[in-house]
């Protein structure tokens, strides 16, 4: 696959030839995830946030009800209930990944570190946020990787408003494959801020009229 940015936009022309993403798509993109896989597992020292105090097997999320969702933060209890949201809602129904984002809210400092993160998504500029949440970043929380972590940042900035718009996206591996990079992980702050950029080119070569986290969504079905 060429990797440059036109062969990139190639690729997705002719994957959504049919079907074209609309930025309703990507907001409206829904997960199910299991409630009590989360609480089973919930640390001690929290208290259970209301998202989990459901009787229902499961809790359905949407993009937009997580960009929602974020505008009702102002303290550490808001974040974790949104943490567990987002979280929730990349990991799905399994209960082994939801084990792997609960060990995240075992240090005793994720509370703060979130809230701080999701300020920094708010107000700094994306790469300086995503850095904050790297090895040696003021946010750093142990078993919190960028997978999961530009998530966080993707959401705590609130739901694009305008084509270009320069706000964090997600990175994963998926999307990282589309691409036809070669680290699937544990990209660095510099490789982060060429994603943002490159997705940026790739908006304004196929879809300039759409917010960029449609190139975002396109990359991650690309192969699906």
């Amino acid at each position: 696959m060429d990797s440059s940015p036109t062969g990139v936009v190639a690729e997705l022309q002719k994957k959504y030839e049919n079907s074209p993403i609309t930025d309703q798509l990507v907001r409206a993109q829904t997960t199910g995830f299991i409630a009590e896989h989360w609480r089973k597992r919930w640390p001690e020292h929290l208290a259970v946030p209301e998202v989990l105090e459901t009787e229902e097997k499961y809790v359905r999320v949407s993009r937009q009800q997580l960009f929602d969702a974020a505008e009702t933060v102002r303290d550490e209890a808001d974040a974790i209930e949104l943490y567990v949201k987002v979280a929730g809602w990349g990991t799905g129904p399994m209960a082994r990944p939801a084990a792997r984002v609960v060990r995240v809210l075992d240090d005793p400092d994720a509370p703060k570190k979130l809230l701080d993160a999701f300020h920094a998504a708010r107000e700094a500029e994306p790469v300086e946020a995503y850095a904050t949440l790297r090895y040696g970043g003021a946010n750093r929380i142990p078993y919190f990787g960028p997978a999961f972590f530009t998530k966080w940042l993707y959401f705590s900035a609130g739901a694009p408003s305008a084509p270009g718009e320069h706000t964090p996206l997600i990175l994963d591996r998926r999307v990282s494959l589309a691409l036809g990079w070669s680290e699937t992980t544990g990209w660095k702050t510099a490789r982060y801020g060429e994603y943002l950029d490159l997705a940026e080119e790739i908006r304004r070569l196929w879809v300039p009229d759409l917010p960029t986290h449609v190139v975002e969504y396109g990359l991650f079905m690309l192969n699906v």
